[in-house]
């Protein structure tokens, strides 16, 4: 039976931007999901995503970790994933789920112990997750 876009979904959603403790797909960072019939039953799947800024220090381990993840799926011959800036991301592609999350994420040097910590570090997404959560 083929992947549906459902499937391709459901499966990043176990897909992070190690700097956002959301899922990309909460993130709203998936722009598309293609197929294409290949022989034996198989097929290619071609992921349209972007990322929360052009800088981004991660883009090479997230767009990897989204191939890996495709292509662990039953069916899937091959996947590619192509990094797209038009339109470009912004807060209002955000899930419920992810807003609260954001939300509620601990800011810098919070919700760690004093004794592994500092005041100004926190979590490795701390930053991020605080500076997302200000555009909200």
């Amino acid at each position: 039976m083929p992947l549906t876009q459902e499937d391709v979904l459901s499966a990043l959603k176990q897909c992070y931007d190690p700097e956002i403790p959301v899922n990309i797909v909460d993130l709203g960072l998936i722009y598309g999901v293609q197929f294409e019939s290949v022989p034996e039953d198989q097929q290619d799947v071609t992921v349209e995503m972007t990322l929360t800024a052009q800088g981004c220090p991660e883009h090479v381990n997230i767009s990897a970790q989204v191939k890996s993840r495709l292509e662990q799926l039953p069916g899937v011959r091959n996947a590619a994933v192509n990094i797209v800036w038009n339109p470009p991301w912004t807060p209002e592609r955000l899930s419920p789920d992810a807003r609260t999350s954001i939300v509620t994420s601990p800011g810098p040097g919070e919700g760690t112990s004093a004794s592994t910590t500092d005041s100004t570090s926190g979590p490795p997404y701390a930053a991020a997750t605080t500076a997302v959560a200000m555009l909200l």
